[in-house]
């Protein structure tokens, strides 16, 4: 009897383990250890949601590697994952994990939701994000803006309005990333919604 409880406790244990396993695989990119983006989109919608009752501000930056396929088709795809890594876990010291988040959202791409935080807050947070990169000194021999390895980012801060979603925000967020592509990487550009 002793030792069917004992094999009981021990596969359910097991089971636990299993469970937790998956949940963390549901949340987490394989790759970066980050968040994913479909964990992404339930945070932010959550603390979209918040933000409206508290009639507080929240900010999303939208990240983007420099000239990231050319630095994998000149280093190779392996040394591409490793920087994926190294850029993920340099931009996640960079935030509060217990209220922002940082997830992968694509290939080279990446975002944050800082909640709590304005255009002022989220653009210092950007500045220190790209330092913190720009620290690593990664060679980029095929760099438009450096011969390091650079982000660009979109920044966009708002107040919920009752009934509006975060896809404005987001939005906002990607056209400064594009806008800050086009004007020569290596740089942050911001939009605020009153």
């Amino acid at each position: 009897l002793v030792e069917s409880v004992d094999h009981l406790l021990h596969e359910f244990q097991r089971g636990l383990e299993q469970r937790d396993h998956l949940h963390r695989l549901s949340r987490h990119d394989g790759l970066t250890g980050i968040a994913n983006r479909r964990y992404f989109d339930t945070f932010l919608a959550h603390q979209w949601e918040q933000a409206a009752v508290a009639n507080a501000p929240i900010a999303v930056i939208f990240i983007d590697i420099d000239s990231f396929k050319a630095f994998n088709d000149h280093y190779g795809h392996t040394l591409g994952d490793d920087t994926l890594k190294r850029v993920a876990k340099a931009l996640d010291r960079c935030i509060d994990s217990q209220s922002d988040l940082l997830a992968r959202y694509g290939g080279e791409e990446f975002v944050c939701v800082l909640p709590g935080q304005d255009i002022h807050g989220a653009l210092s947070r950007a500045n220190h994000m790209r330092q913190a990169v720009m620290t690593l000194a990664i060679p980029h021999a095929r760099g438009a803006a450096e011969s390091i390895l650079t982000i660009s980012m979109g920044v966009a801060s708002a107040r919920p309005t009752p009934g509006e979603g975060p896809d404005r925000l987001l939005n906002e967020a990607d056209a400064r990333l594009y806008e800050a592509k086009n004007r020569g990487r290596n740089r942050i550009e911001a939009f605020k919604s009153v």
